[in-house]
């Protein structure tokens, strides 16, 4: 057990239960465009930015065009649920946020997502804006996970090293870049189950938020046991 200073946090799938819903309005945007879309291809867009989203599309319809129009289809599905409120927090989301702003440890939001879409999640489910002093956003980087960019862009905006961080992640692409940034890292499964590879590169794997509190709380612990010795 290392110590941590700071906890990093992916948004969807982690924080916003939005990850089911995307999938779904991914099939039906590729149905609505007569286009081949398999359950396993979306795990290939969690924890991507737009382009690298893009990027994937591209390689798979081989055609601009069709990707365009295949984007703006799901784009007006997607604010259709924003719109209908359906776009939820994961249970332990206030409860871990305000632990941590509580105790006055330090966190970070890096998600994939635009601020744009990161900003309407959080103010549909009662914020006045998103909850995080220290944001990255998709839009904010060159480098898609699996690339630890994101990452360590959000440990330099707390200034804290990468190494003294925890990272909540529930994609195989972020726990990927979190064990390439040298942080730590906690796997909560969401639409990906738990297998050999993810925990491999996982420091730890927790079932839900709540028991990430938990572990925050014993590392934080241990680290002031440790440091009193």
């Amino acid at each position: 057990m290392k110590k941590i200073k700071a906890v990093i946090f992916d948004m969807d799938g982690v924080l916003i239960d939005s990850e089911t819903i995307e999938k779904k309005n991914m099939i039906k945007s590729a149905e609505i465009n007569s286009l081949p879309f398999e359950d396993d291809f979306f795990e290939l867009f969690l924890g991507c930015n737009n382009e690298m989203s893009y990027q994937i599309l591209l390689d798979r319809y081989q055609d601009y065009k069709i990707v365009d129009k295949y984007l703006n289809d799901l784009e007006q599905l997607q604010t259709k649920e924003y719109k209908e409120g359906n776009i939820k927090l994961k249970p332990g989301t206030k409860e871990i946020i305000d632990y941590l702003r509580n105790n006055n440890i330090p966190y970070a939001l890096a998600t994939g997502s635009s601020y744009k879409y990161a900003e309407l999640d959080f103010i549909q489910n009662g914020y006045n804006k998103i909850p995080f002093d220290h944001i990255v956003t998709g839009d904010q980087i060159i480098n898609s996970k699996p690339n630890p960019e994101i990452f360590i862009k959000a440990a330099n905006l707390m200034n804290i090293s990468i190494n003294d961080c925890l990272v909540v992640e529930d994609s195989p692409k972020g726990i990927d870049a979190a064990y390439s940034s040298g942080a730590q890292s906690c796997f909560v499964p969401d639409l990906v189950k738990a297998n050999e590879s993810i925990l491999s590169k996982a420091t730890y794997h927790k079932n839900n938020l709540l028991e990430v509190i938990q572990l925050i709380e014993s590392l934080i612990k241990w680290h002031s046991i440790i440091g009193a010795i």
